[in-house]
């Protein structure tokens, strides 16, 4: 018997022309905690909302015209296998299949992701223009992904040679879904799983590769959360900057002393290749 109980939200139908990502994100920089979102053929697509602060359906209607209308709703235990068999790609045997050609670790060249909460099923671009990047960066090095997600790019890394990853989020569920992922493709002792502030510095034997893949305003939270990363000197790799955000990324990225390398874009969306300077 399921005993959780759905708690209450707003569902919010957004205008077919609306792209749901900047949506998303419109939300969260209003301080407003998007939890889930939702595609319909028959229906406007849909993005679910924590009921927090109690917002009247009219306020969030005149604060974000992208809204067709909105109405209160409860949202229950979203069913994750469904999801990621119709966004996943290369989803087969209730898993989606990763293929990294390039892969010189011995845990072959496929890999395997679970359905379940952590974001990464390779569906979205942002995804795989960072998992692009990783081939020529990770080989031989420590890894720290912040905001982990699914694990894809931590299991990634180790598929392409990384001597360690340390995978970190702030989402319970995420690590769960990422400690998951690592069993199932027996890479469980290449990572280490923790919230942030569980992150232990002196584990690092180098500067290690900086991995983020959050739209800006999380991975500005995230990165002034980590000032002890931030004497450490290599390389940082970025994505989920829209393509519109680049100048304000780059603008601050060179405040925190980065010098950048590398961009790549697709679909909108644009990935960053990074030195972390020496202060």
């Amino acid at each position: 018997m399921n005993d959780k109980k759905p708690f209450p939200c707003f569902a919010l139908h957004v205008k077919n022309e609306t792209s749901l990502d900047e949506a998303w994100e419109s939300l969260q920089e209003a301080g407003l905690t998007p939890l889930y979102m939702e595609e319909d053929f028959k229906a406007f697509p849909r993005i679910y909302i924590l009921a927090e602060n109690e917002p009247t359906v009219k306020s969030l209607l005149n604060l974000f015209p992208f809204i067709q209308f909105a109405e209160p709703s409860e949202l229950g235990e979203i069913d994750w296998q469904s999801q990621w068999e119709a966004h996943g790609l290369n989803f087969y045997d209730g898993c989606v299949h990763i293929d990294l050609p390039y892969a010189c670790s011995s845990y072959g060249k496929q890999l395997k992701l679970m359905p379940g909460a952590g974001f990464g099923d390779l569906s979205h671009p942002t995804t795989r223009l960072i998992v692009d990047m990783l081939n020529d960066n990770v080989c031989g090095k420590e890894v720290v992904d912040i905001g982990c997600g699914s694990g894809v790019l931590a299991l990634c890394s180790v598929a392409l040679g990384a001597k360690h990853v340390y995978a970190l989020d702030i989402d319970p569920k995420a690590l769960k879904h990422s400690r998951e992922n690592a069993l199932l493709n027996k890479m469980q002792d290449k990572v280490t799983i923790s919230l942030p502030q569980d992150f232990i510095i002196s584990s690092l034997s180098a500067p290690p590769v900086i991995l983020m893949n959050m739209i800006m305003a999380e991975q500005q939270n995230a990165w002034e959360a980590l000032k002890c990363l931030h004497g450490y000197h290599d390389i940082c790799l970025v994505s989920g900057i829209l393509s519109e955000q680049k100048h304000d990324y780059l603008h601050l990225a060179q405040a925190w002393g980065w010098k950048v390398l590398k961009e790549q874009e697709e679909q909108g969306w644009v990935s960053l290749q990074f030195e972390i300077c020496k202060p």
